[in-house]
């Protein structure tokens, strides 16, 4: 597959699975917040997102089974406590789930709900009887593999509580006042447990499909957003909703074409956010990008 049939194929991709899938899921369920993983789930969330979060697949690969310390994605949790649920999106090239699905985010929900339980008795608040701090973990965990995770759980805690991440346990305690609890959907698996009030349900929805969706004028491509630096000609989420009738109705032979005038464009334009003043100083703040010629002239 060419480069111009290759954008075009995951552009349209995208599309398939927004419209097919993303669309209709976040319809049944508008009382939650929508999330994009970074940077994958940013294609597909951007419409309807009400944040970002950033949990990495590799911190959840079979024998790392990490909790890091970076990524704490605490405005989550204040999402979260906004809305009492959050639709978290991605998607994988190979896999019904990504790993930051099926375990990166299982292990930092356990996690977070251990450390508040512990920081709660800290700070002498009353104990609360019916505070899950089990892990969670969808269909295609092993039982095995989940008993291994579980043995880690305490370990993880105790780094983080060591580390000092969480500078201010008081707010964290004050804002997660419901355990966390992950939950699946893909377009092939509906949600298999009925969503619960009593805890602050964390959905992550993988948003393509393995399986081919019938005929189609273009290859589909599951996962098609992931790796964007090496096939989206410098297109971004934000400018390819902001243009995306124009975008998915070219055709294999213009939409390079497009796409880079699309990009050029938007480089010279008053909404590109390559840079950013702070207030009504004259200090700009801005990617590398920003700072090199013809943008900073």
């Amino acid at each position: 597959m060419d480069r111009s049939a290759q954008l075009r194929s995951r552009l349209l991709s995208i599309n398939f699975d927004v419209e097919n899938f993303v669309k209709p899921l976040l319809e049944r369920h508008p009382e939650f917040a929508v999330i994009a993983n970074e940077r994958c789930g940013a294609w597909y969330a951007f419409p309807f997102q009400n944040g970002t979060c950033y949990f990495k697949s590799t911190d959840g690969h079979i024998g790392t089974w990490n909790f890091s310390l970076k990524r704490l994605n605490l405005q989550v949790i204040n999402t979260l406590s906004k809305h009492g649920g959050c639709l978290i999106l991605d998607a994988s090239v190979r896999k019904a789930l990504p790993d930051s699905f099926s375990r990166t985010i299982p292990i930092w929900a356990a996690v977070m709900n251990r450390i508040v339980l512990r920081y709660r008795e800290e700070l002498g608040y009353p104990s609360i009887e019916k505070w899950d701090t089990n892990l969670h973990t969808p269909w295609l965990i092993s039982n095995e593999e989940q008993e291994t995770i579980s043995a880690l759980l305490n370990d993880h805690v105790e780094s983080l509580h060591k580390s000092g991440a969480i500078v201010n346990p008081l707010k964290l305690v004050k804002t997660m006042t419901r355990p966390l609890r992950p939950f699946w959907v893909t377009p092939e698996r509906n949600l298999d447990k009925n969503l619960d009030e009593t805890y602050y349900n964390v959905i992550c929805v993988s948003c393509s499909t393995l399986n081919f969706p019938g005929e189609l004028n273009f290859d589909y491509i599951s996962g098609a957003a992931d790796d964007h630096e090496a096939w989206a000609l410098n297109l971004n989420p934000r400018l390819y909703w902001k243009n995306h009738n124009e975008i998915i109705s070219a055709s294999e032979e213009v939409v390079s074409g497009l796409v880079e005038g699309i990009v050029e464009k938007d480089v010279f334009s008053n909404d590109n956010h390559e840079c950013e003043v702070l207030g009504s100083t004259n200090i700009h703040i801005g990617t590398r990008r920003a700072g090199c010629p013809p943008q900073c002239w």
